[in-house]
């Protein structure tokens, strides 16, 4: 009877094990951060971040551009389009666009998704 136990303790224990190691151990992962603004609205798509790694930018629903992240802090990121600057920081749910001297705030939404 304990030589059963040991054994189906011990299986439950090794599968245990691997269904933690298979959560934590990702082959794709996918961000995306939608902000909205009265004005204009944007959407961001991107992997992993780090300085220097590509994303996907779409503004008012026109071409999708990849563009570098130009730095990166905690939560926050900044990067450029053409004229405007872009930062977002991921905690407050935020953005802020900078084009020709005037700011406008986006309220963002950040869905993450792994396999």
């Amino acid at each position: 009877m304990r030589r059963e136990l040991l054994l189906t303790s011990t299986f439950i224990a090794v599968l245990l094990l691997t269904f933690f190691f298979m959560t934590q151990n990702t082959r794709f992962e996918s961000n995306t951060v939608v902000c909205q603004h009265p004005k204009n609205s944007f959407k961001v798509t991107y992997a992993k971040l780090d300085n220097g790694k590509m994303l996907s930018f779409e503004k008012n629903d026109q071409a999708i551009k990849e563009l570098p992240i130009m730095e990166l802090g905690n939560s926050i990121f900044q990067f450029e389009d053409q004229t405007s600057n872009y930062k977002l920081d991921l905690t407050k749910r935020i953005a802020t666009e900078t084009l020709k001297g005037e700011t406008l705030v986006y309220r963002c939404d950040h869905k993450k998704f792994k396999m």
